[in-house]
């Protein structure tokens, strides 16, 4: 069924296991179950077992302190905890279903305020699945190697679910080693990769020029226009989904042509935005259930592809006029001495807001030199009132920042 860090588990392995777990008192729970584990295919097995069986399921990344997954459990009304392996189970005082129907439970990334327990049924998972089959054209043979965690959906049900599906070998890289990735690309020479953009671009920089990559699936967050060009340019085929916790995937593109492509809808979704980078709107998606999904991100359709543009939250108001961060930290990251740059905004008493940018590079860069190089290629709306050089930007491990408290950090 497939493959951790060089190990293979067939189908009757996996049986087994199911057939352990069904002995055990949280298999019979009926209610919300809690995992963090620390084995990848347990993690991979006890989640196939839990949709196989309708059972409700939040999966906790592996290496989160015994506390804190006790916290997150409890957080999300789960009956109890598997923690470190299935066999460690604590009772909690939980509730029972998941809003009537079982499914798996996430944490939202909390970068855009408190995260918070989002609830998916598995046959809107299984609706998921059937529509990027039809949508995505790679066909059986590719392997999948899933350079992400199982315990996200990107992992779980773009890398692992769809794979499975799709009838092909699917191979899962958990111990972050960009040399593993790389030694099982080798030796499975068509193969579509599943990493988000910010381990892409360490991996572009282990890879060998001399070494031929197949196909990558990206996701997670937009790449500047030098990221995007390296990837773009180290494999064969590039491609990018967009999606959102509460909705899934919502698009995959297939001919990613700018950084911010984002593609076709996925046909189980109604999917309305802006019709210009202009006249951008919400993202809004109503899924096969006829739920209604605000992602709280701006976009627009071209010729029937999605773009996206910006968080709602991330957009600077600056007298009126809208600053998009992605546009100004697109120039910046034009300067051949910035490895690095963040735009957010910080509250003015004039202008209602004032554009704000950290950026890293190289020190004989100064910040006049800076600004005389930005003059000529930003509107006056969108040059930064502050443009500070900082050691590092703090990111998510999928490359997300949290602007906001950038924000509210800023004096």
């Amino acid at each position: 069924m497939f493959v951790v860090n060089g190990k293979e588990y067939v189908r009757s392995d996996v049986e087994q296991r199911w057939e352990e777990y069904s002995q055990s008192s949280w298999a019979q729970s009926g209610g919300k179950v809690a995992v963090c584990l620390s084995d990848p295919a347990e993690v991979l097995s006890c989640l196939l077992f839990c949709k196989e069986q309708g059972i409700s399921v939040l999966a906790i990344p592996s290496g989160t302190e015994e506390e804190a997954a006790l916290r997150i459990a409890k957080n999300a009304r789960c009956q109890g905890l598997l923690f470190e392996n299935a066999q460690s189970f604590e009772v909690l005082d939980g509730a029972v279903g998941v809003n009537g129907s079982a499914g798996l439970l996430q944490m939202s990334s909390g970068t855009t305020g408190e995260p918070k327990v989002l609830e998916r049924a598995w046959s809107s998972i299984d609706a998921e699945v059937a529509s990027t089959l039809d949508l995505l054209s790679v066909n059986k043979g590719r392997v999948s190697v899933v350079a992400c965690p199982v315990t996200h959906s990107y992992g779980f049900i773009s890398g692992v679910l769809v794979g499975i599906a799709r009838g092909s070998r699917v191979e899962i890289v958990s111990n972050g080693n960009p040399k593993a990735v790389l030694k099982c690309l080798m030796k499975h020479p068509k193969h579509i990769l599943y990493a988000s953009p910010v381990y892409l671009e360490i991996l572009c920089q282990f890879a060998p020029k001399s070494l031929s990559l197949d196909a990558v699936m990206t996701s997670g967050v937009s790449m500047s226009q030098r990221s995007f060009e390296r990837v773009k340019s180290s494999f064969s085929s590039l491609y990018q989904q967009y999606g959102c916790s509460e909705a899934g995937c919502i698009s995959i593109s297939q001919q990613v042509d700018k950084p911010n492509a984002i593609g076709e809808a996925l046909a189980h979704l109604e999917v309305s935005a802006g019709s210009s980078n202009e006249s951008a709107e919400e993202i809004v998606v109503v899924n096969e259930l006829g739920k209604t999904v605000k992602t709280g991100d701006l976009g627009y359709f071209e010729n029937g592809q999605l773009y996206y543009v910006s968080r709602i939250d991330d957009m600077i108001n600056c007298a009126g006029l809208n600053v998009y961060p992605a546009d100004v930290e697109t120039v910046l990251l034009e300067h051949p001495l910035i490895d690095d740059a963040v735009v957010f905004g910080v509250d003015d008493p004039v202008a209602g807001q004032k554009v704000a940018a950290h950026w890293v590079g190289d020190e004989s860069l100064n910040e006049y030199g800076l600004r005389e190089w930005l003059k000529d290629k930003l509107m006056q709306h969108q040059f930064p009132q502050m443009l500070d050089r900082v050691k590092s930007i703090e990111r998510a491990a999928n490359g997300k920042v949290n602007r906001r408290k950038m924000s509210a950090q800023t004096v």
